[in-house]
C-alpha cells in the first residue's frame, strides 16, 4: 500500500507530465556523457499530440529471425564476440540492435495509449497484447540480471554488454531525437512517450550494462531534467549500482560493479546531490513582466524604514526564494527517498577517481541519514532510515572500515526506525511490515557476505537481536504480548559500544553525531 506522501508525490509527477527536454548525445560505446543543452527553466512547454512522433522498423527486417538470434545470444548459444576483432559479428549487433528498437519503437505508438472504441455505447476492456504492461514484460526476457551467486556463461556476460548498448541507442532516439536531417527542428516528443522510455531504461539498466552510465548520469545531473523522466532515471541508477559483476562471478571479487571506480564517484555525486537538494523540482513559472512606467516616470516611494509594521515589501513579479510549498517538500522527500534507495546499492564504503584523487564515501552519506547526523538539515523520514540502513548492511567490502561502529550504526537505524512505530501502534505513515522486512533480509545477508571473515560473529549477533527482538515483534505489535525490546539492543549496544562512530580510517572523514532520542 501506498503511503500517503508518496501517493501525493507520484499525482504532482503525473501532473508534470507536460513536455520534453534534451539529454546528452548517445554515443556508440559507453564514455563521459556530453554537456545537456536544456531549454530555459521558464520556458513554456505545450502538449505533444502523440501521433506527431513514432518510430518504426524498415520492413525489410525480419523479425522472426532476429527474435530467434537474440534469444540464443541471451542464452549463451551462441559466441558473442568475433575472436579476431572482440567485438560482436555483425549478424549478431544486426539483430541485437533490431531487436531493441523493436522492443523499444513499440513504446511510441499510438495504439497503446488509446483505448478501444465502446460497443453499443459499453466500453470494452483493453486486449492484454495492447497493453504497455504486454510491451514491458517482453522486454523483460531478454534482459539477463546478474544477482549474487546466479552463473553466467562469459557469453552472456558479453550479450549483456552488446545488447546493452543497443538498448541505449534505441532508447535515446526518444530521450534526445536528432533531426531527420540537418537543419530540420529536433522532433518533439510526447512527454508519455519519454516516461514510458526513461522506464524501460530502468528495467535494461538492471543487468548492468555500462552502455547506461552515460545517459542515467545526463539525467540525474540535468536540473531540469523533468521530474517524471527523472524518477526513472534515478530507478535506473539503483538497477545499474545493484547488478553484479558476472564476469568475476567465481572471483573474490564478484562484488565490483559494472562500471569503473571514476565513474562511480560522478554516479554517488549525483545521487548524492539529490538527497540534500532542497530546490522545488520541475519548471518553474517565470515571474511575470510588470507593466512599462507611465510617461513621465511616477516617483518610486520610500523603502519601508525599521520597525514599519508594514514590513519590507516584495517587488512585483519577485517570488520570495526561501518558500517551499508542502506540496513541493513531499515531492522532494519523494525523490530523496529513492535516491537513498539507489545509494543502498553501493557495495563498497568508498570511491576513488585515480584521475582527479576526487573521493566519494557512500558509507557515510547513509550512516547520517540511518542515525540522524546533526548535519542533516531534513529530519529524514522512517522509510528513508529505513533504506540507508539497509545500505550500510549491503556492504561486501570492509577494507578501511571501522566495522564496530558500522554495527553500532546499524542498530541504531533500526532504534531509529521501530520507535515511531513502537510509540504509536496505530501509525500507518508507512507499509511497516513490508520495510522492516526489508532490513531483516539484509540483515541476513550481511551474515553471508564471504569478505565477512572474522566479524561474522558480531554480524550474526547484532542481527539476531535485531531480527528477534525489535523488528519481528514490531510485525506484531498490535497482538497482545508483542512489543520491540529496545532494553535488550541498548545491552548489546553498551557491550558493543565503539571508541568513535568514525567509519573510515581516513582522517578527513569525520565521525557521524547521532541527533536523535536515544543515541
Amino acid at each position: 500500500m501506498k503511503s500517503l506522501p508518496s501517493a501525493l508525490a507520484f499525482f504532482l509527477l503525473v501532473m508534470a507530465v507536460v513536455g520534453p527536454s534534451a539529454t546528452a548525445q548517445p554515443p556508440a560505446k559507453p564514455q563521459p556523457p556530453a554537456p545537456v543543452a536544456t531549454a530555459p527553466a521558464s520556458a513554456p512547454r505545450r502538449p505533444v499530440p502523440l501521433d506527431s512522433f513514432q518510430l518504426k522498423l524498415p520492413s525489410t527486417i525480419s523479425l522472426g529471425n532476429v527474435r530467434v538470434t537474440t534469444n540464443d545470444l541471451r542464452d549463451g548459444k551462441l559466441i558473442v564476440l568475433d575472436s579476431a576483432t572482440k567485438k560482436p559479428t555483425k549478424l549478431h549487433m544486426d539483430s541485437m540492435q533490431a531487436m531493441a528498437r523493436e522492443l523499444v519503437y513499440a513504446l511510441t505508438d499510438k495504439k497503446y495509449y488509446s483505448p478501444p472504441e465502446p460497443t453499443n455505447n459499453f466500453l470494452r476492456p483493453v486486449p492484454s497484447e495492447l497493453t504497455l504492461e504486454s510491451r514491458f514484460d517482453e522486454a523483460k526476457r531478454f534482459f539477463l540480471v546478474p544477482t549474487w551467486g546466479r552463473k553466467l556463461s562469459i557469453d552472456q556476460a558479453d550479450y549483456i554488454v552488446w545488447f546493452g548498448v543497443a538498448m541505449d541507442e534505441a532508447i535515446r532516439e526518444i530521450l534526445d531525437p536528432k533531426p531527420a536531417k540537418a537543419g530540420d527542428p529536433i522532433p518533439a516528443v510526447p512527454a508519455i512517450y519519454r516516461v514510458n522510455a526513461a522506464r524501460m531504461m530502468a528495467e535494461a539498466a538492471k543487468s548492468g550494462a555500462p552502455a547506461f552510465y552515460p545517459t542515467i548520469l545526463g539525467l540525474l545531473s540535468n536540473p531540469d531534467t523533468d521530474p517524471e523522466v527523472l524518477v526513472y532515471a534515478i530507478r535506473a541508477a539503483e538497477g545499474l549500482i545493484a547488478a553484479f559483476n558476472p564476469i568475476l562471478r567465481d572471483d573474490a571479487k564478484y562484488m565490483i560493479h559494472t562500471i569503473k571506480d571514476a565513474e562511480m564517484v560522478k554516479l554517488v555525486t549525483a545521487l548524492e546531490s539529490i538527497i540534500t537538494r532542497t530546490k522545488p523540482y520541475g519548471r518553474q513559472p517565470a515571474a511575470p513582466v510588470p507593466p512599462p512606467p507611465a510617461s513621465p516616470p511616477t516617483p518610486m516611494a520610500p523603502s519601508p524604514k525599521a520597525g514599519d509594521p508594514k514590513g519590507p515589501t516584495i517587488p512585483v513579479g519577485q517570488l520570495q526564494a526561501n518558500t517551499v510549498s508542502a506540496e513541493q517538500q513531499l515531492v522532494i522527500r519523494y525523490f530523496r527517498r529513492a535516491a537513498i534507495r539507489a545509494l543502498s546499492q553501493v557495495r563498497y564504503p568508498q570511491f576513488v577517481d585515480a584521475q582527479t584523487g576526487k573521493a566519494v564515501y557512500p558509507i557515510v552519506t547513509l550512516a547520517k541519514i540511518a542515525v540522524g547526523d546533526a548535519s542533516i538539515t531534513t529530519a529524514p523520514g522512517n522509510d528513508e532510515i529505513a533504506a540507508a540502513t539497509v545500505g550500510l548492511c549491503n556492504l561486501h567490502d570492509y577494507k578501511d572500515v571501522n566495522v564496530d561502529a558500522l554495527c553500532d550504526c546499524i542498530a541504531q537505524g533500526v532504534a531509529n526506525f521501530a520507535g515511531k512505530k513502537a510509540g504509536n501502534s496505530q501509525d500507518k505513515s508507512i507499509p511497516w511490515k513490508v520495510v522492516g522486512s526489508h532490513i531483516i533480509t539484509a540483515l541476513a545477508d550481511m551474515q553471508r557476505v564471504p569478505n565477512a571473515g572474522k566479524y561474522r560473529p558480531k554480524f550474526e549477533s547484532l542481527a539476531t537481536v535485531l531480527t528477534e527482538r525489535v523488528l519481528l515483534p514490531l510485525e506484531k505489535i498490535n497482538s497482545p504480548g508483542n512489543s520491540p525490546n529496545f532494553e535488550a539492543l541498548q545491552r548489546w549496544r553498551e557491550t558493543n559500544r565503539p571508541a568513535t562512530l568514525k567509519l573510515l580510517d581516513e582522517a578527513k572523514v569525520p565521525a557521524v553525531v547521532p541527533a536523535f532520542a536515544g543515541a
